[in-house]
Protein backbone atom coordinates (compact mmCIF):
# COMPACT_ATOMS: atom_id res chain seq x y z
CA UNK A 1 0.00 0.00 0.00
CA UNK A 2 1.21 3.15 -0.96
CA UNK A 3 0.11 7.01 0.90
CA UNK A 4 -3.24 5.25 1.91
CA UNK A 5 -3.49 3.75 -1.92
CA UNK A 6 -4.17 0.10 -2.68
CA UNK A 7 -2.34 -1.83 -5.68
CA UNK A 8 -5.41 -4.14 -6.24
CA UNK A 9 -9.12 -2.84 -5.81
CA UNK A 10 -9.60 -7.20 -4.99
CA UNK A 11 -8.07 -10.11 -4.73
CA UNK A 12 -9.03 -13.85 -5.64
CA UNK A 13 -7.95 -16.23 -3.11
CA UNK A 14 -9.00 -20.00 -4.54
CA UNK A 15 -6.83 -23.21 -4.85
CA UNK A 16 -5.45 -24.36 -8.07
CA UNK A 17 -8.75 -26.70 -8.82
CA UNK A 18 -10.58 -23.79 -9.09
CA UNK A 19 -8.60 -21.79 -11.43
CA UNK A 20 -11.47 -21.84 -13.63
CA UNK A 21 -13.99 -20.17 -11.31
CA UNK A 22 -11.69 -17.82 -10.55
CA UNK A 23 -10.73 -16.40 -13.90
CA UNK A 24 -14.34 -16.10 -14.78
CA UNK A 25 -14.91 -13.85 -11.44
CA UNK A 26 -11.84 -11.82 -12.87
CA UNK A 27 -13.13 -11.20 -15.41
CA UNK A 28 -16.84 -10.65 -14.79
CA UNK A 29 -15.03 -8.14 -12.14
CA UNK A 30 -13.25 -6.33 -15.24
CA UNK A 31 -15.95 -6.25 -17.24
CA UNK A 32 -17.79 -4.59 -13.86
CA UNK A 33 -15.52 -1.95 -14.18
CA UNK A 34 -12.55 -3.05 -11.53
CA UNK A 35 -9.48 -1.64 -12.67
CA UNK A 36 -6.47 -3.88 -10.64
CA UNK A 37 -7.53 -7.39 -10.34
CA UNK A 38 -5.22 -9.57 -8.65
CA UNK A 39 -5.56 -13.00 -10.35
CA UNK A 40 -2.60 -15.16 -9.43
CA UNK A 41 -2.02 -17.01 -13.15
CA UNK A 42 -1.60 -13.05 -14.64
CA UNK A 43 1.21 -12.14 -11.88
CA UNK A 44 3.10 -14.94 -11.51
CA UNK A 45 5.60 -14.83 -13.54
CA UNK A 46 6.35 -11.23 -11.80
CA UNK A 47 7.70 -12.67 -8.09
CA UNK A 48 10.39 -15.20 -9.65
CA UNK A 49 12.72 -15.57 -7.96
CA UNK A 50 10.79 -14.36 -4.42
CA UNK A 51 9.62 -15.87 -1.45
CA UNK A 52 6.12 -16.34 -2.16
CA UNK A 53 4.98 -17.03 1.20
CA UNK A 54 6.39 -13.58 1.94
CA UNK A 55 4.50 -11.70 -1.34
CA UNK A 56 1.43 -13.16 -0.74
CA UNK A 57 1.13 -12.26 2.76
CA UNK A 58 1.68 -8.64 1.77
CA UNK A 59 -0.69 -8.29 -1.16
CA UNK A 60 -3.39 -10.30 1.01
CA UNK A 61 -2.91 -8.05 4.24
CA UNK A 62 -1.88 -5.05 2.57
CA UNK A 63 -2.17 -4.14 -1.11
CA UNK A 64 -5.46 -5.69 -1.37
CA UNK A 65 -8.73 -3.46 -0.47
CA UNK A 66 -11.01 -6.14 -0.64
CA UNK A 67 -10.53 -10.16 -0.93
CA UNK A 68 -12.90 -13.09 -2.45
CA UNK A 69 -12.51 -16.59 -0.99
CA UNK A 70 -13.42 -19.18 -3.30
CA UNK A 71 -13.74 -21.73 -0.92
CA UNK A 72 -14.17 -25.87 -1.77
CA UNK A 73 -12.83 -28.89 -0.68
CA UNK A 74 -9.28 -28.06 -2.03
CA UNK A 75 -8.98 -24.88 -0.87
CA UNK A 76 -8.15 -25.65 2.80
CA UNK A 77 -5.60 -28.33 1.49
CA UNK A 78 -3.34 -26.05 -0.29
CA UNK A 79 -0.13 -24.67 1.79
CA UNK A 80 -0.49 -21.29 -0.36
CA UNK A 81 -4.38 -20.76 0.21
CA UNK A 82 -3.36 -21.47 3.73
CA UNK A 83 -0.75 -18.44 3.75
CA UNK A 84 -3.22 -15.99 1.92
CA UNK A 85 -6.14 -17.04 4.36
CA UNK A 86 -3.90 -16.80 7.52
CA UNK A 87 -3.25 -12.76 5.81
CA UNK A 88 -6.57 -12.20 5.03
CA UNK A 89 -8.15 -13.26 8.98
CA UNK A 90 -5.12 -11.06 9.99
CA UNK A 91 -6.09 -8.20 8.12
CA UNK A 92 -9.94 -8.79 9.28
CA UNK A 93 -8.93 -9.12 12.95
CA UNK A 94 -7.24 -5.35 12.55
CA UNK A 95 -10.03 -3.76 10.40
CA UNK A 96 -12.87 -5.56 12.11
CA UNK A 97 -15.09 -2.08 11.39
CA UNK A 98 -15.57 -3.12 7.65
CA UNK A 99 -15.87 -5.55 5.35
CA UNK A 100 -12.64 -6.85 3.32
CA UNK A 101 -13.39 -10.17 2.90
CA UNK A 102 -16.24 -11.94 0.71
CA UNK A 103 -16.16 -15.35 1.23
CA UNK A 104 -18.09 -17.25 -1.62
CA UNK A 105 -18.63 -21.31 -1.66
CA UNK A 106 -18.24 -23.12 -4.59
CA UNK A 107 -20.85 -25.73 -3.69
CA UNK A 108 -23.17 -25.67 -0.85
CA UNK A 109 -21.17 -29.24 0.70
CA UNK A 110 -18.41 -26.91 1.52
CA UNK A 111 -18.46 -26.34 5.71
CA UNK A 112 -15.91 -24.14 7.36
CA UNK A 113 -13.86 -25.81 10.53
CA UNK A 114 -13.03 -22.33 11.38
CA UNK A 115 -15.97 -21.02 13.71
CA UNK A 116 -14.83 -17.27 13.06
CA UNK A 117 -15.56 -18.26 9.34
CA UNK A 118 -18.41 -20.32 9.76
CA UNK A 119 -20.70 -17.35 11.42
CA UNK A 120 -19.94 -15.46 7.77
CA UNK A 121 -22.72 -15.05 5.23
CA UNK A 122 -21.27 -16.89 2.13
CA UNK A 123 -21.97 -16.01 -1.40
CA UNK A 124 -23.42 -19.29 -2.83
CA UNK A 125 -21.50 -19.91 -6.26
CA UNK A 126 -24.14 -21.23 -9.10
CA UNK A 127 -21.45 -20.80 -11.81
CA UNK A 128 -22.34 -17.36 -11.94
CA UNK A 129 -19.57 -14.69 -11.25
CA UNK A 130 -21.76 -11.62 -12.55
CA UNK A 131 -24.09 -11.39 -9.52
CA UNK A 132 -20.92 -11.26 -7.17
CA UNK A 133 -19.06 -8.71 -9.31
CA UNK A 134 -22.63 -6.62 -9.43
CA UNK A 135 -23.24 -6.85 -5.92
CA UNK A 136 -19.43 -5.63 -5.26
CA UNK A 137 -19.48 -3.00 -7.46
CA UNK A 138 -22.68 -1.65 -6.11
CA UNK A 139 -20.93 -2.23 -2.34
CA UNK A 140 -17.73 -0.91 -2.80
CA UNK A 141 -17.86 0.74 -6.27
CA UNK A 142 -18.12 4.62 -4.23
CA UNK A 143 -14.53 3.26 -2.30
CA UNK A 144 -12.77 2.31 -5.23
CA UNK A 145 -9.62 3.88 -6.37
CA UNK A 146 -11.27 5.07 -9.59
CA UNK A 147 -15.17 6.13 -10.70
CA UNK A 148 -16.60 2.64 -12.01
CA UNK A 149 -17.83 2.28 -15.16
CA UNK A 150 -20.41 -0.08 -16.41
CA UNK A 151 -19.67 -2.29 -18.65
CA UNK A 152 -22.53 -2.63 -21.94
CA UNK A 153 -24.60 -5.09 -22.76
CA UNK A 154 -22.52 -6.88 -25.53
CA UNK A 155 -19.75 -8.03 -22.80
CA UNK A 156 -21.40 -11.25 -21.38
CA UNK A 157 -19.13 -13.92 -19.25
CA UNK A 158 -20.77 -17.55 -19.01
CA UNK A 159 -18.92 -19.89 -16.46
CA UNK A 160 -19.49 -23.71 -17.14
CA UNK A 161 -17.82 -25.90 -15.18
CA UNK A 162 -14.05 -26.46 -17.00
CA UNK A 163 -14.83 -23.37 -18.71
CA UNK A 164 -15.26 -19.37 -19.03
CA UNK A 165 -16.54 -17.55 -22.18
CA UNK A 166 -15.99 -14.39 -22.64
CA UNK A 167 -18.09 -12.47 -25.51
CA UNK A 168 -17.57 -8.73 -26.39
CA UNK A 169 -19.46 -7.87 -28.68
CA UNK A 170 -20.05 -10.90 -30.80
CA UNK A 171 -15.95 -12.14 -30.44
CA UNK A 172 -15.67 -15.16 -28.60
CA UNK A 173 -12.65 -15.75 -26.29
CA UNK A 174 -12.75 -19.48 -24.90
CA UNK A 175 -10.49 -19.83 -21.67
CA UNK A 176 -11.20 -23.65 -21.78
CA UNK A 177 -8.81 -25.43 -19.20
CA UNK A 178 -6.84 -21.99 -18.81
CA UNK A 179 -3.46 -23.96 -17.73
CA UNK A 180 -0.76 -21.87 -15.49
CA UNK A 181 2.17 -23.23 -13.96
CA UNK A 182 1.42 -24.58 -10.72
CA UNK A 183 3.65 -25.50 -7.57
CA UNK A 184 0.62 -28.20 -6.29
CA UNK A 185 0.52 -25.88 -3.56
CA UNK A 186 -1.98 -23.03 -4.71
Amino acid sequence: MIAGKYTYEVAISFAEEDRNAALALSLAFEIEGFKSIYYYPEKQEDYLGEELEKILTNIYCREAKYAVILFSEHYLKKDFTRVELEAIKNRMKSESSHVYMIPVKLNDKFSFEDEDLAKLKCYLWNYNPKPLAKKMMELFGKRLTHSPQKAGPEKIIYYTGNQALFIVGGNIKNFKQKIFKGDGNR
